[in-house]
């Protein structure tokens, strides 16, 4: 079998079909990236959570907002909930 670039594979797709492709692939990226900072996070690099504080901390606090109706709640709830998967993570 010969292997072809990805390049060359994608051009013989069809177009909606190689943008999904590519997409599915962009979102398996993000997942290994976070799987790779929540294993460096395991492994005592606690700046590695950083990035998931980061990308997490709105969408967490909306949710909970959404519950409780305050503001100064839902970001206490929030940071309880981020350092508590940060202490699971240990």
């Amino acid at each position: 079998m010969k292997f072809r670039s990805k390049a060359s594979l994608l051009a013989r797709l069809p177009r909606h079909r190689a943008e999904t492709l590519i997409t599915y692939l962009s979102t398996l990226s993000t997942h290994f990236d976070e799987l790779n900072l929540i294993f460096r996070t395991q492994q005592g690099d606690s700046q590695a959570f950083n990035p998931l504080v980061t990308k997490y901390q709105p969408k967490i606090e909306a949710l909970i907002y959404g519950q409780v109706q305050n503001r100064e709640t839902a970001q206490d709830l929030t940071q309880d909930t981020l350092s508590l998967y940060f202490r699971i993570l240990l």
